[in-house]
């Protein structure tokens, strides 16, 4: 009897000990809602070591969509990695050294607090205040291009570095790349603006971006064209036959847009290396541009007069009732409508011949002084085989054709 009085305490026991979700009830789908700051926003003389934002709900300490709540914190002007500590409901935010006086600091809680169910907060908040007794109230906006891509460039990184004393702000561009560093000082900066594919805030080699001198004094506006700074100049990496008058040359990386082809930096040869005649030399970019105009020319004319063809037309295009679907289309036409100020830059060739290749023959490309973006030149060659006709379908056997009804 002691043994089953034992045993039903130490079940007792650890039922009261296992947590959990009350079960019953509709599932909480909201996200966590921020009740207060510490201090509150457009605070002046403020003289605290940390900053508090206070939630209606217990956080998970793994946010979504990214690594650790330190990820999900800018702070500017920057001086380090954050140190972001968790308090169940509540956030606390320090610098990585102490603030400093008569300064304007935004903080910057970007989307992703998360409660315990996973529902995450998708709009983040922007804290404002100074250890002084006025707010800065100068800013510098712009737009961040993937240059290569020739489109915006979502969620890139910021920095305005001042002049000389090196005071590094700092902010992230929107969904469609535009960004506004505000609350600084006025002043001299180079503005660095970056694709941040590791998630780290910091600027790497190998991650596309791109750099420009501002002088603040309101307001200043900078268009940054992102690309990946590389010391190699192109290369050929792959040549495809469309036909027999069209091949299809693809470079390792991207091409000066003011790149010319017409005076002999690329030619065709055959196998005992003569050269073949060529029609044009055009940007696979344009080809495609051109065909994709034309075909919506096309199906919006065909929509006004066909009345079948404009039901079917309608009904792919419309715009669908759910709020998020409707962002998403948004977005999409934002993104189509921003190019760079620049021309794309070229990334594939298409080259057209003034008589057909020869069917099972060897050909090669070869460049020369073909600059990429940082005007860096370089030579190649690729040869590449045009495929053989396939041969004719055998004839029928006697007796195979089915006989006629």
């Amino acid at each position: 009897m002691r043994r089953l009085a034992a045993l039903a305490a130490l079940i007792a026991l650890a039922a009261c000990a296992q947590q959990g979700f009350p079960p019953g009830g509709p599932p909480d789908k909201v996200p966590p809602k921020l009740l207060k700051t510490t201090p509150d926003t457009n605070a002046r003389n403020v003289d605290q070591k940390e900053v508090d934002f206070q939630y209606d709900e217990v956080l998970t300490e793994r946010p979504s969509g990214a690594s650790s709540l330190d990820a999900l914190v800018l702070i500017s002007p920057r001086d380090g990695a954050p140190r972001v500590g968790w308090h169940r409901s509540r956030i606390s935010v320090r610098g990585h050294k102490d603030w400093k006086r008569n300064t304007t600091y935004t903080i910057t809680m970007l989307p992703g607090i998360s409660d315990l169910r996973g529902n995450s907060d998708k709009l983040g908040y922007l804290l404002v205040f100074s250890t002084g007794p006025e707010i800065a109230s100068q800013s510098i906006s712009g737009v961040v291009f993937d240059w290569p891509a020739g489109h915006p460039a979502p969620n890139a990184i910021v920095e305005a570095v001042s002049h000389p004393d090196s005071v590094v702000y700092i902010a992230r561009a929107d969904s469609v790349g535009h960004f506004t560093i505000p609350h600084m000082p006025p002043g001299s900066f180079t503005v660095f603006g970056w694709v941040d594919a590791n998630s780290n805030h910091d600027r790497d080699q190998h991650e596309l971006q791109d750099s420009a001198l501002v002088t603040l004094k309101d307001t200043a506006s900078v268009e940054l064209l992102a690309f990946i700074h590389d010391s190699i100049g192109p290369h050929i990496v792959s040549v495809e036959v469309r036909d027999s008058l069209t091949v299809h040359a693809t470079f390792d990386k991207p091409v000066d847009p003011k790149q010319l082809f017409d005076g002999g930096q690329l030619v065709l040869k055959a196998a005992d290396s003569s050269v073949v005649p060529l029609k044009s030399i055009v940007n696979s970019r344009e080809i495609d541009k051109r065909r994709n105009d034309s075909t919506a020319k096309t199906d919006s004319i065909r929509a006004k007069t066909d009345t079948a063809f404009r039901r079917q037309y309608l009904a792919q295009h419309r715009v669908p009732t759910d709020t998020l679907q409707r962002n998403s289309l948004r977005r999409a036409a934002a993104l189509a409508a921003m190019t760079p100020s620049k021309p794309i830059p070229i990334t594939d060739l298409l080259i057209m011949l003034n008589a057909p290749l020869k069917a099972g023959a060897q050909y090669r490309v070869e460049t020369k002084d073909i600059r990429n973006l940082m005007g860096i030149a370089a030579t190649s060659i690729r040869s590449f085989d045009v495929p053989k006709p396939a041969p004719p379908p055998p004839p029928p056997k006697p007796g195979s054709t089915p006989p006629q009804r």
